[in-house]
């Protein structure tokens, strides 16, 4: 099973909810034993 996974996403997506939705998914992934790092890129502006 995987227990070490990475959550790749755009913090300026979904009108700036998408760090939100990250910790929720890495909160419930945490509950099943599974460890997340959430992974985000600069702002390139």
């Amino acid at each position: 099973m995987i227990q070490h996974v990475g959550i790749f996403y755009n913090d300026q997506a979904g009108h700036s909810q998408a760090g939100k939705l990250a910790q929720r998914l890495a909160t419930k992934a945490a509950k099943q034993g599974i460890r997340c790092d959430k992974i985000t890129a600069p702002n390139v502006e």
